[in-house]
């Protein structure tokens, strides 16, 4: 995960990563994808300076993956249809980039993992980007004998 977090590092905006030690059975190259597209969301829609945690942890038995900014937020309205193919919420007419495409694969790879997609809003309103992935994680035993 830190791989990816430097890919998406500048001087203007600083990535925490804060990642526990979870074993889990998931498919890498999508989870990498789902982290991936959510620091380019990130990066694409919060102003210079902004910092943006990503955070891996064990939610019960799901693994939990979020992508946290001091950003503006995503307006109520556009928080479930942010992750549709080709929708980009109020942006449509916009100049800026994007297609529409990299939430709605966030959203396809956590349901291929029997999980799901959503956003919530940071305590200083920002948005807190969230995939949760259920049933996933590994006991120990398990863990030792995949």
């Amino acid at each position: 995960m830190e791989r990816i977090a430097e890919a998406h590092r500048s001087g203007e905006r600083p990535i925490e990563v804060r990642a526990a030690e979870v074993v889990a059975s998931v498919d890498p190259a999508q989870i990498e994808r789902i982290i991936d597209n959510l620091l380019e969301n990130a990066a694409r829609h919060t102003p210079a300076g902004t910092p943006v945690v990503v955070r891996v942890e064990r939610a019960d038995d799901a693994v939990l993956i979020a992508v946290d900014d001091d950003g503006p937020g995503v307006p109520d309205a556009f928080r479930a249809e942010i992750f549709e193919p080709f929708n980009r919420g109020g942006k449509a007419l916009s100049s800026e980039r994007g297609t529409g495409i990299g939430l709605a694969l966030v959203a396809r790879f956590a349901a291929l993992h029997g999980g799901r997609a959503w956003v919530e809003s940071t305590a200083t309103g920002g948005a807190s980007f969230r995939v949760s992935l259920p049933a996933c994680v590994l006991s120990p035993e398990a863990a030792t004998v995949a």
